[in-house]
């Protein structure tokens, strides 16, 4: 529905049932962010929504449904409260407003049709709140005991005299809130899966789950005292060391401690957790530790994925309560206003001159930011001749771009762009505005990792240092897997080298298959995950199907340091050899921050009864490994090469073409070399 709202009228009140989420379509709509107090004489201070703003995360508007539908069963534990009610008030700006209002009961409603549909958007929005709004706001704004709360929510309806009886499969039974009795096909799936469920004690001090590490079960605490904390970055901002974190000030110092030093939360008794590492796939940024002896009823992590897909609704959801139960309520606001974008590797970010939408934070991948030069000022010779643009700086992940203008409130001064697949979060204006008020402080912590750091000129220089080749195929004739298999076995000489095909099973990665199987951000954040354990990987894009560049060939070209295009030569025909469609798109894609090489493929002869000796006369690569230096293009080249071929080789055996045959339809060609 598309609410119309009056100037200065209520669009939704504080304490007030959560029952739509709200998007904002035309016109403004003012959220108090930090309402008046008795006695105080300020004003209450607002945050302006804009058409496209929502005032509340969807992830947090799905929290509020109930787990089983409309069954109404009191016996079992709802959603949290805070996932149910308005936490601010929010009227329409002085020209009102239009808010498209998606009722809860819609959502409910798509469930029970698409439970699996839900659940995917579900999971994605759990690996997004996991991956961006927790580690933006610990890295960047010190924010990380503030954005747990101590949570007053038990997934099991036990008492914890009644949790010291039951059996783990009477633990996971309550918490599934499910009758296992019948005997249908789904209910017998679901006894199978609670069998696996057992009992692990754990002693003081031991942690739970591993740091940095995916929980293998879903836990269940039974007996025992049990803390959670924020863990620490789980990658500190490049070039921030520790001086740079605790700022150079005494007050920034004293902050720090500040931060550190807020208790620990104490779990529930009758509380789970593991929930990420099911539902998102990713280690949790929750770190819990024994504070005494502690018991849990333990479900392995594949019997918890096995009941997302015998109840997706029910276990779904009540994983989600868990995780919303845990959450402030003033991340209901901010996690609205993060976006999680996926990039392209060829694409633009943003482009100098363009309005302001925030600042971002590199996730995974590699951007560049790209300043504008006078090619005649450089020369015709030079290395840069051949594009118009400079790289100034270099974006992996942990860095800001944008964070300037955004800040000055003024177009973007550089131009970005994606070096390869990459996922960037968007910060904007509204978020800072949250936190300024709600912690004030943590603007001095964002404030010391703004600007220009010493890290940039570091992170370009590690750039020149190539990791991904990509070995492209002009066409079928080229056995572009033999060229990749010993091009891997050269390298793997020099370092941890890994061969990567359309057809390569990437199951020992946590939570992962086929790369043909998987979705493209996901991939992109494995791919990036394997640049930082292997010293080189080498993609075998593949040959055109149907007179078509394949998907995989595309995304081989976008992950790429370094490109080489192998061709078989050919020297028996004459004139010059023109591009295929691999080449063509390589062309277009406007890669002018990949070096692209030309390799030259020749077969190796077979020996005849007329001797060796003159077969070597006879073959045109051995004549040209003597002479290479005649095979360059300019016509010095071109006419003492050919003055060669005329006079000295054998007129049988003699090539008709030579290298600039090839490089005359293809100028992007930096380098070129002759392979056997």
């Amino acid at each position: 529905n598309v609410l119309a709202f009056g100037p200065g009228e209520v669009v939704f009140e504080h304490g007030a049932p959560r029952d739509a989420f709200l998007v904002v379509k035309a016109g403004q709509v003012a959220v108090e962010v930090s309402p008046a107090r008795p006695g105080d004489h300020r004003r209450s201070e607002d945050c302006v929504l804009q058409p496209g703003d929502t005032a509340v995360g969807l992830l947090f508007v799905i929290a509020s449904l109930c787990a089983e539908g409309s069954s109404g069963d009191d016996t079992i534990i709802g959603p949290p409260e805070a996932c149910k009610l308005h936490s601010r008030t929010a009227r329409a700006g002085s020209s009102g407003a239009e808010v498209v209002a998606v009722p809860t009961s819609a959502f409910s409603e798509a469930f029970d049709k698409f439970p699996y549909a839900m659940q995917s958007m579900v999971r994605r929005l759990c690996v997004r709140h996991a991956l961006v709004v927790f580690e933006t706001l610990s890295t960047y704004f010190g924010l990380r005991q503030e954005i747990l709360v101590p949570s007053t929510y038990t997934n099991v309806n036990a008492t914890s005299e009644e949790l010291v009886d039951l059996s783990p499969q009477e633990v996971f039974a309550r918490f599934l809130g499910a009758d296992t009795q019948e005997g249908s096909k789904r209910t017998k799936g679901i006894q199978e899966a609670l069998a696996s469920a057992s009992i692990k004690e754990l002693e003081e001090g031991e942690y739970v789950v591993k740091p940095q590490q995916r929980a293998g079960h879903l836990f269940v605490l039974l007996e025992g005292d049990l803390q959670m904390h924020r863990e620490d970055n789980q990658y500190q901002p490049p070039g921030a060391d520790q001086a740079d974190l605790t700022f150079s000030s005494s007050m920034g110092k004293t902050w720090r401690r500040q931060m550190s030093s807020c208790a620990p939360h104490l779990v529930n008794v009758g509380e789970a957790i593991g929930e990420i590492s099911v539902l998102a796939d990713r280690p949790s940024y929750v770190v819990y530790q024994c504070l005494t002896r502690c018991r849990f009823a333990a479900l392995p992590r594949d019997s918890a994925q096995k009941l997302l897909e015998l109840c997706p609704r029910t276990w779904c959801l009540r994983l989600l309560h868990l995780l919303a139960a845990r959450t402030a309520s003033w991340l209901h606001r901010v996690d609205a206003a993060l976006d999680w974008l996926p990039v392209e590797g060829g694409q633009c970010l943003y482009r100098r001159g363009d309005p302001t939408l925030g600042f971002f934070v590199v996730l995974s991948g590699r951007l560049v930011a790209l300043e504008e030069h006078d090619l005649e000022s450089r020369g015709v010779g030079s290395h840069h001749s051949r594009s118009p643009w400079q790289v100034s700086d270099v974006l992996q992940r942990g860095r800001l771009c944008g964070e300037i203008d955004c800040l000055r409130d003024t177009p973007y001064s550089q131009t970005v762009r994606a070096t390869r697949d990459s996922e960037v979060c968007r910060v904007s204006s509204t978020v800072l505005h949250f936190i300024a008020m709600d912690f004030p402080k943590a603007i001095l912590h964002f404030s010391s990792l703004v600007g220009p750091r010493a890290q940039a000129h570091q992170d370009v220089r590690q750039a020149r240092h190539k990791t991904t080749i990509a070995v492209i195929p002009v066409g079928k004739d080229v056995d572009v897997h033999d060229v990749c298999t010993r091009l891997t076995a050269a390298l793997s000489k020099l370092g941890k080298t890994l061969h990567l095909t359309s057809n390569s099973d990437l199951s020992r990665l946590p939570g992962s298959g086929g790369v043909r199987a998987e979705d493209g951000s996901r991939l992109g954040r494995w791919f990036a995950e394997l640049e930082m354990r292997f010293r080189w990987l080498v993609y075998e894009a593949e040959p055109p199907h149907h007179g078509k560049v394949t998907d995989w060939t595309r995304r081989c070209i976008r992950q790429a340091d370094h490109i080489l295009v192998a061709v078989n030569f050919d020297g028996s025909e004459r004139g010059d050899v023109p591009e295929t469609v691999n080449e063509h798109y390589l062309q277009e894609a406007g890669l002018f921050h990949v070096e692209r090489d030309l390799l030259l493929l020749h077969t190796t002869p077979e020996l005849t009864k007329e001797g060796s000796r003159r077969l070597v006369k006879d073959d045109w690569f051995a004549a040209a490994a003597s002479a290479g230096d005649t095979l360059r293009p300019g016509f010095r080249r071109f006419v003492a090469h050919h003055t060669t071929q005329l006079f000295f080789g054998h007129r049988k055996g003699r090539a008709l073409r030579s290298t600039r045959h090839y490089l005359h339809t293809r100028p992007w060609a930096r380098r070129w070399h002759h392979v056997r």
